[in-house]
């Protein structure tokens, strides 16, 4: 396929291109580069786009997407409700997939953290940790976590840390009456993301249009975790 990826330059973007080049034709596009700096300066249209920039460009991408019917895997966080607003409206016209985080252990953790907190009454403490240059706290995926406790009437707290060059960790603490239990996600590369997103894009190309996550790439596919 030829794909297109916004942010081609970033860490996660740069680990993306190099995945991605093994399968299929890239075509990068960066504010840093000097040959595409935007998907409007494309001679060709792509038949996805991949955007791992951030949440503001990546509005930008997807509207780019949506007005001329291209499928497009976002993958980035830190977007506001408003930004969250115009993804659904784009989903109505195109395939979009919308995930926090990209590695498939991570939809498995997810999963767990459900699990338990319906059937173990305890005290919940989440804490998330990473690379002192990300932007946003708590993490989307802190943020997905949350949700799933909410849902189920359940109470917690959040914690965030930055620092170093940690790529991401996340832990949640379900603290009962004697005994503790504890998950611990830890990403020990960005190749874990990476390697997602490249399945999100293969997933989401013949997709009708609606809004995807990580969970209805897991539930179509046999994957290895």
């Amino acid at each position: 396929m030829n794909i297109a990826l916004v942010g081609a330059c970033g860490r996660l973007g740069s680990e993306v291109k190099k995945m991605l080049e093994k399968k299929h034709n890239v075509i990068s596009i960066d504010i840093s580069q000097k040959n595409f700096t935007s998907l409007e300066e494309l001679p060709l249209l792509p038949e996805v786009i991949i955007d791992t920039s951030n949440a503001a460009q990546s509005v930008q991408s997807g509207q780019f997407a949506y007005l001329n019917n291209i499928p497009i895997v976002i993958a980035c966080t830190g977007h506001d409700s408003c930004q969250l607003g115009e993804i659904n409206i784009f989903a109505k016209g195109v395939p979009v997939f919308l995930a926090y985080n990209m590695a498939f252990g991570v939809q498995v953790f997810k999963e767990a953290t459900k699990f338990i907190a319906e059937r173990f009454d305890a005290d919940i403490h989440i804490h998330e940790v990473h690379h002192r240059n990300k932007l946003d706290a708590p993490s989307g995926t802190a943020k997905e976590l949350e949700n799933i406790l909410s849902h189920l009437g359940k109470r917690y707290c959040t914690t965030s840390a930055r620092g170093g060059t940690v790529i991401g960790e996340h832990e949640i603490s379900f603290y009962g009456n004697g005994e503790t239990i504890t998950l611990t996600h830890t990403a020990q590369s960005r190749e874990a993301f990476a390697n997602g997103i490249i399945k999100a894009a293969e997933f989401i190309s013949s997709q009708p249009a609606g809004l995807y996550n990580m969970k209805d790439l897991t539930a179509s596919h046999s994957l290895s975790i």
